[in-house]
């Protein structure tokens, strides 16, 4: 839930005293007069620090930006809940086998921290805790695969707590899948690379991010 997750910023920063918190929007930053403009007014600086995020790198695959969830904030977390939960509202009620497995199986991509954290959080979601409630669905159809297109999940971390990952995520029921690169997905059915296709109705994108467009966030 958000409010587990997600705590107010003014309550994060009520200790620093030395810290004045506004809400707005940068319009524009003006270097030579040492100035933000902002829908709040202008805000003068010394120094200026621009950490404006990033956003969801899909690498040019357009099918992926149209169809797959990212994550990247509490909007978008919330979504992919709800459509989780979807999915199994439309797997409880769906009499052909094969398309009620493709609604159960549950697609992330990328091995990264996001990626991996996701996909445990995941299973324990749907195993631990929709179980319950879909009683006429055999949960043992539930799948939750993790695509890497390299060789080991958590790459930039030390090889012995990639393998011990693994074998974490084993024990939540994840499926973990290595060199397993994407090239698409419609909605219904995962492309990869080398030909090979996946039936599902989800994707989570977690395996790319770029830096925020600078010139575009700040209208300059």
């Amino acid at each position: 839930s958000p409010d587990e997750i997600a705590h107010p910023v003014r309550g994060i920063l009520r200790s620093q005293k030395n810290l004045e918190f506004v809400l707005s929007d940068v319009r524009k930053v003006d270097l030579p007069g040492k100035k933000l403009i902002t829908d709040a007014g202008e805000i003068a600086f010394d120094a200026l620090i621009l950490a404006v995020g990033g956003v969801t790198q899909f690498f040019g695959m357009e099918s992926l930006e149209r169809n797959a969830c990212g994550l990247k904030n509490i909007a978008d977390a919330t979504g992919i809940r709800n459509h989780l939960l979807t999915m199994f509202e439309r797997a409880n009620q769906e009499p052909d086998e094969s398309l009620r497995q493709a609604l159960l199986t549950f697609v992330v991509v990328g091995g990264g921290p996001t990626g991996v954290e996701t996909a445990g959080a995941i299973s324990e979601l749907t195993r631990l805790v929709l179980a319950k409630d879909y009683p006429n669905l055999n949960t043992q159809n539930v799948k939750v695969i993790l695509l890497e297109a390299f060789d080991r999940l958590l790459p930039a971390f030390p090889p012995d707590l990639s393998a011990s990952t693994v074998e974490v995520l084993k024990r939540k029921h994840v499926e973990v899948r290595f060199n397993a690169a994407v090239s698409g997905f419609d909605g219904s059915c995962v492309s990869f690379k080398n030909g090979e296709e996946l039936p599902a109705h989800t994707v989570i994108w977690a395996a790319g991010v770029k830096a925020a467009p600078l010139m575009a966030t700040l209208g300059v």
